[in-house]
């Protein structure tokens, strides 16, 4: 059994002074847990300054997005996220990545994931 002083601590957005995108990308994922969707955007936007390409980020971001309402936003910032993604070295990763974006844009704009389309 696990003593309670082994337990890992999920560190709060508040607690983190984020540099790199991929420590933006984890505060935003924080962010966005909590339905702070105002900053976990603007960490998902942080993160992307220096790669505008992530696909990773792209996707924190057009889900972001789509939980705040913003549907249309997201279906333009998925639609990218399924054009980078084709470049994630791991084709298996990319083909997977690519399926769930399609869902997305597909559940916006028809209400149904057509994960075959």
């Amino acid at each position: 059994m696990a003593k309670p002083g082994n337990q890992p601590v999920t560190p709060t957005p508040e607690s983190m002074n984020p540099t790199t995108p991929a420590e933006f990308l984890k505060r935003g994922w924080l962010y966005y847990a909590r339905g702070d969707y105002k900053a976990a955007e603007e960490d998902f936007r942080r993160a992307l300054e220096s790669n505008a390409d992530d696909p990773e980020a792209l996707y924190a971001l057009g889900l972001n997005l789509l939980a705040a309402g913003r549907a249309q936003d997201a279906v333009s910032v998925f639609e990218k996220a399924f054009q980078t993604a084709g470049k994630i070295e791991d084709h298996v990763r990319a083909s997977m990545i690519q399926r769930l974006i399609k869902g997305h844009i597909n559940r916006i704009r028809t209400g149904n994931w057509n994960l075959d389309r």
